[in-house]
């Protein structure tokens, strides 16, 4: 039987209840930074997406006569777009033909709704198409979740198969920061067209001709 003396566990008492309330202030106060910075990081990303949504309409016709351009002037001509550029990409490579076309075109995290671009997903490169996907995107799962009130492209593969597009899960390259991270990891598990990838062909060519049908989904390692 231990005996402790009144005072002394009073103030032991004292002491505990003290280090229980400083850290339950530290949790709020941590609870509230997060939830400060995940207020920010989305008011952050509406007004980026409401920008991107003029500037797909407004400058989808300059970029693809550059892209168009190109096309007509080099062999192989590879795009790689990033978050809220996906949907501008998109916008400017369909209202080409076929044939103007870039070869490669590569969606990292696209922050986009898949059932908004279906239409233009089937056939969008001469080659392949590559979107690059993670769960773990923050940005996208809350954000972009917040601001269109669906799933982000780039946070799961597509729903469907597209005709020359490659679907890329990316989980296994990153750490805790995701969105922000493609510039600096895409070299890790950039995808190159398979050698037996045809071009594809346009509403009008023969579908006989066609490398790779549909879309396959792969673990870059």
């Amino acid at each position: 039987w231990l005996d402790i003396p009144i005072p002394l566990a009073g103030g032991t008492k004292l002491a505990v209840d003290a280090y229980r309330a400083v850290r339950h202030a530290r949790v709020a106060a941590l609870g509230a930074t997060v939830g400060l910075m995940v207020a920010e990081v989305g008011v952050r990303f509406l007004v980026q997406y409401l920008a991107a949504e003029r500037r797909a309409l407004e400058e989808a016709d300059a970029l693809a006569a550059e892209l168009g351009r190109l096309a007509r002037t080099h062999r192989r001509v590879r795009v790689v777009a990033h978050s809220l550029g996906c949907r501008q990409v998109i916008a400017a490579v369909a209202a080409l033909s076929p044939t103007d076309r870039p070869s490669e075109i590569h969606l990292c995290a696209p922050a986009l709704v898949e059932s908004d671009v279906a239409d233009r997903l089937d056939g969008l490169a001469r080659r392949q198409t590559f979107v690059y996907y993670c769960a773990d995107d923050l940005v996208l799962a809350l954000a972009f979740g917040a601001v269109a009130w669906d799933r982000a492209l780039g946070i799961a593969a597509p729903a469907r198969e597209y005709r020359g597009l490659v679907a890329v899960d990316v989980r296994e390259h990153f750490g805790f920061r995701v969105h922000g991270e493609y510039k600096n990891r895409f070299a890790q598990f950039a995808g190159r067209p398979s050698a037996e990838a045809s071009p594809v062909p346009g509403p009008s060519s023969p579908a006989g001709s066609i490398g790779q049908a549909g879309s396959s989904r792969q673990s870059r390692k």
